[in-house]
């Protein structure tokens, strides 16, 4: 019997919580989740997205793709921005969908020639903004854009640089559009005036611009030739192109010689660099036209003139047009929104991903997967945020409560409620005001552990509100005791708000078509915590209540936050000095959100958000069975922060394979494989499919990590992920039994230059960064 059972566990075993139901045995166990490196969302419903409204004008928040690490893309990050009020010429737009192009990952990598280092070049999205002296624009009108830093949420930019979107196309087909028509509409109808039955090569042109350029030169009647990697050779016969030819060989150039019987080409649109640019040249007529819309390698105006002194030599930058001449640009906007509008033009083919999915959408542009564009949506639908309900929040006048209304007001929620027992301390006055600006906020002052009150406060947003669709309960108090000192008064003081209070939003809002319920809770009922005992208890009881909500079919989930940093209960807990010397550090306030916004995506029904260091966790706590796979999982988990200390810790004879594992992750992380059993040593980083790109990445993480400068050739000049380890061995720990080997390893390569590949000169080179598809 269960009795029995129970008494052979307490003589027999030393596992500290047992539970037995039905003659069943159940063992509490922390796991770590792996949500945090999942990035897949529902797939967005292309029929829905051009029917968002657009939000409050008054909001101020913002949100903008930012590089914390330049030349590791590991590092892109959304971060929180100011709107900027439009100028006099000005419209703001909320942008739904943003095109990336190669000048981006450039720019991530560290790699772009010039300073300038903003994200994003393009968009489509909504109007909600207008200075004064617009006049063709109207709020809510929907376009196209080009401008720079356009991966923001909110983007201000001149009103000639924008036109009213085909409502034909939704905002991803729209924004495969400007830059990649405005450059080849500008390249080959304004620079090179092509004529009918002129013949044109273009290269890369399974790129985003090469697939405009071919639909603009057919359109003009002019003979395509076209060079791409012979994956994407399929895409290019359905766009009519006959003579196509291998954008990573050289043998273009005889091939197009023999097909045009030795009279070459009149226009070459060029975005190769290396010795393709010589070869190029070669194919052209005397007086041709050379447009070069490349960045890395490019030739001058004089050294063109030295080889082919008659050829009409240009070099375009898109970028610097919208500066000096944004009239120009809406000038071919326009003409080009007509084309499109009559179908005479398509937008590109292009591959989706989500804002959840951006360092993903860059990998897949560097590693040149890609055909036709990629587009990164900031579409609303990704988050099951309803924008026309209300919203709860308890504790909604402390910080944590207005920090919660400011990230729903962001979200698009206009209706909030905060309730609690008391107003807004004065430090938090400011923060209110600027919420209230943004959207209808209810202030009630009212005890959520109190039925009566919790209830007269629901009629009052049924009778005046939009249906409540969401509840997040943050009220919370506390009263630190030891357990001995601890009695029935310390115990309400902190079960009320949290228990009852949940308990009565439990009950009370079942009748209500709720999309959210979401209690948060502490990571105190995970690992508990010294003279809490209440407050422990009170999370714990929360925990159970969101299983329980699940098991009859209802929204919930319990969320076990550590510490928010500086904010909330825990800024003003005796205990909280404490917890770095166990190894517990708190989250900052924008990353909790961030956080937030990924768990709702997942819905999990209770998970544990806690910044710990295993390691000083075991060495200031007893270590149960509670803990192992954690502890176990943590062991696994390389940082850029730990590499260095494991390299010095360890023995000598293990520095080897440190690093190989440290190498292999990276490459692993470069590559999208998530199991590194999948990587040979035994082959080179060219074998295992790093191209020129992914290597430049890798030498970025490996400086960093490894704390030494590299030169931008190492990837090629250790050629594997043994050859790379013994190098950076002997720069780190400058031991002469490395040194030998890895000096014996460069010789040899050295002698085997002749047999290079064209891309494994071009990684050497870097310069040599072919197929830059805008």
């Amino acid at each position: 019997n269960e009795a029995e059972s129970i008494f052979q566990e307490i003589c027999t075993t030393e596992i500290e919580q047992v539970a037995y139901r039905n003659n069943q045995r159940y063992v509490a166990r922390l796991v770590r989740s792996d949500m945090s490196t999942c990035s897949q969302v529902d797939k967005i419903d292309q029929n829905q997205i051009n029917s968002e409204s657009y939000p409050d004008q008054n909001l101020q928040l913002n949100s903008q793709l930012s590089i914390n690490d330049a030349g590791n893309l590991d590092s892109l990050e959304w971060k929180v921005s100011t709107r900027h009020q439009p100028q006099d010429n000005e419209i703001e737009i909320e942008v739904k969908a943003t095109g990336l192009n190669f000048r981006d990952v450039m720019i991530a990598l560290d790699l772009y020639p010039d300073d300038s280092k903003f994200l994003g070049l393009e968009c489509a999205g909504i109007i909600t903004k207008l200075g004064k002296d617009v006049t063709n624009f109207q709020l809510g009108d929907q376009v196209i854009a080009i401008s720079d830093h356009s991966f923001s949420q909110y983007l201000t930019v001149n009103s000639l640089l924008a036109i009213p979107k085909p409502t034909s196309l939704n905002y991803i087909e729209a924004a495969t559009i400007p830059v990649t028509f405005l450059t080849a509409y500008y390249t080959l109808v304004d620079i090179a005036q092509l004529q009918p039955g002129e013949k044109i090569l273009i290269h890369a042109a399974a790129g985003g611009v090469g697939i405009a350029a071919i639909q603009i030169a057919q359109q003009l009647g002019a003979e395509v030739y076209a060079t791409a990697s012979p994956a994407k050779w399929q895409l290019l016969k359905s766009l009519g192109v006959t003579n196509i030819m291998n954008s990573r060989s050289l043998d273009f150039a005889t091939e197009i010689i023999s097909a045009t019987n030795g009279q070459g080409v009149d226009v070459v649109l060029n975005s190769l660099s290396g010795e393709f640019i010589p070869q190029s040249i070669a194919v052209i007529k005397d007086q041709g036209r050379f447009i070069e819309i490349g960045k890395q390698g490019i030739w001058t105006k004089q050294k063109v003139a030295q080889v082919k002194p008659k050829l009409n030599y240009s070099i375009v930058d898109l970028w610097q047009i919208t500066q000096e001449n944004p009239r120009l640009i809406q000038k071919m906007l326009t003409k080009l929104r007509s084309q499109f509008i009559d179908q005479q033009l398509k937008p590109l083919p292009h591959t989706i991903f989500t804002r959840e999915q951006t360092i993903d959408a860059f990998r897949h542009m560097q590693q040149g997967k890609h055909q036709g564009k990629i587009i990164i949506t900031q579409l609303t639908p990704q988050l099951p945020i309803p924008r026309k309900g209300t919203y709860l929040i308890t504790g909604g006048m402390g910080a944590i409560g207005l920090h919660i209304a400011e990230w729903l007001i962001t979200q698009g929620i206009t209706n909030l409620i905060l309730i609690g027992r008391s107003g807004v301390k004065p430090e938090l006055k400011d923060k209110l005001q600027k919420i209230q600006d943004n959207a209808q906020v209810n202030l009630i002052k009212a005890d959520i552990a109190n039925t009566d009150q919790l209830a007269q406060a629901l009629l009052q947003i049924e009778s005046t509100l939009p249906p409540l669709r969401g509840v997040i309960h943050c009220a919370g108090s506390l009263c630190d005791r030891t357990i001995t000192q601890q009695d029935w008064s310390s115990f309400s003081q902190v079960l009320d708000p949290k228990v009852q209070g949940a308990w009565n939003l439990h009950q009370l809002t079942q009748k209500y078509d709720l999309d959210h319920f979401i209690l948060f809770s502490s990571a105190s009922s995970l690992l508990g915590s010294p003279g809490q005992a209440n407050y422990c208890a009170a999370n714990a009881f929360l925990d159970t209540l969101a299983h329980g909500r699940r098991n009859l079919g209802l929204p919930a989930i319990s969320l076990n936050w550590g510490a928010w940093k500086n904010t909330g209960l825990a800024s003003n807990s005796q205990t909280s000095p404490s917890l770095k010397q166990k190894g517990i550090d708190s989250i900052k306030v924008g990353d909790a959100i961030a956080i937030l916004e990924q768990l709702l995506r997942h819905n999990p029904t209770q998970i544990g958000i806690i910044p710990i260091n295993w390691n000083v966790w075991k060495q200031n706590n007893t270590v149960t069975n509670y803990y192992n796979n954690v502890i176990a999982s943590d062991k696994n988990i390389a940082t850029k922060v730990t590499l260095q200390q494991q390299l010095l810790t360890a023995n000598k004879t293990q520095h080897p394979d440190i690093l190989i594992q440290h190498i292999t992750k990276e490459v692993a992380n470069i590559l999208g494989i998530k199991d590194t059993n999948q990587i040979d040593l035994d082959l080179g980083f060219s074998e295992l499919g790093l191209d020129s790109l992914g290597s430049v990445e890798l030498r970025n993480k490996l400086q960093s990590s490894c704390n030494i400068k590299l030169s931008m050739s190492v990837i090629f000049d250790y050629s594997s992920i043994e050859k790379l380890a013994g190098y950076l061995l002997t720069l780190m720990f400058e031991d002469d039994l490395y040194e030998e080997k890895t000096s014996v390893e460069q010789n040899n390569n050295l002698t085997q230059i002749e047999d290079l590949s064209e891309a494994e000169a071009e990684a050497l080179l870097l310069a040599e960064l072919k197929s830059i598809d805008l």
